[in-house]
């Protein structure tokens, strides 16, 4: 994921792209893969809103945004679920 990200943006945006890539690889490890395959779409996820390199910081933050939205589509499909089963 950290090479798919750093790839998707000029070499020459990076100060050290090895640490670069070692940072958000350390990153990445924090979080479920899904999450992070989000985070790296070229279509729908950093690549396509930042003109420029993401920093760490961000990268977190994306990962979080993503990850607390999983989250909550999650408990949402368990209530609809349950109250469905009620229902019937």
């Amino acid at each position: 994921m950290a090479t798919t990200l750093a790839g998707c943006f000029r070499a020459k945006d990076f100060a050290n792209a090895k640490t670069f890539a070692a940072a958000l690889s350390a990153t990445f490890q924090q979080y479920p893969e899904a999450v992070g395959r989000i985070v790296v779409d070229p279509v729908n996820g950093l690549p396509s809103t930042n003109k420029f390199p993401p920093s760490i910081a961000e990268v977190r933050e994306a990962l979080d945004a993503r990850q607390f939205w999983g989250q909550s589509l999650k408990t949402t499909l368990k209530r609809m679920e349950k109250a469905n089963a009620t229902v019937q």
